[in-house]
């Protein structure tokens, strides 16, 4: 009982969700957990999957939206991908600098240029990434999630994770909107 408590505190708590995402991050980074266990090449070395969390410092949005997502590491505890617990670690995002230290990356809101930058030098790294912006993958990230009906859907750029070696099974491919 205490457990589902804190968890309706922590999203009556979160502000609304910005109008890039009609998706509060509390549903999100959850459904992002689960949707890596579908990834058959994610290779998990250390004893955390590691991911980094990037944002603009000088963007308010970023922030605000890097500052929701850590937030939400106390409700990660329980949460693990393929037996691993989750470390979220931000990335203050630096045109031409490449972020290397971490297994996914989990972009908030960057600017078109920033959002495909980021995206090839993910893929030439094989990095997994993930946006918190469903639009953002057609952009060049793997991995959205978005509102169906009010049900979250996975939206996965194929063309981008493929260049990154990510390899969802189809089963999962089968429920997502694919672009291309």
């Amino acid at each position: 009982m205490h457990v589902w408590l804190v968890g309706l505190a922590a999203l009556l708590a979160e502000p609304a969700p910005s109008a890039a995402s009609e998706l509060p991050l509390s549903l999100q980074i959850p459904a992002f957990l689960k949707a890596l266990d579908f990834e058959r090449g994610l290779t998990i070395n250390e004893s955390s999957l590691v991911i980094g969390v990037v944002f603009d410092p000088n963007d308010r949005a970023s922030v605000e939206s890097k500052d929701r997502v850590l937030a939400i590491q106390a409700q990660l505890t329980r949460l693990r991908v393929r037996g691993k617990r989750v470390a979220l670690e931000e990335f203050a995002y630096t045109p031409g600098r490449p972020i290397l230290v971490a297994d996914v990356l989990l972009l908030t809101a960057l600017d078109a240029s920033g959002v495909e930058a980021l995206s090839r030098h993910a893929q030439s790294a094989g990095i997994v990434t993930l946006a918190t912006d469903p639009t953002d993958v057609e952009r060049g990230m793997v991995l959205g999630v978005e509102s169906l009906e009010g049900k979250p859907r996975f939206v996965v750029n194929l063309t981008a994770a493929k260049a990154s070696g990510v390899s969802f099974e189809a089963r999962f491919l089968n429920l997502c909107r694919i672009v291309e």
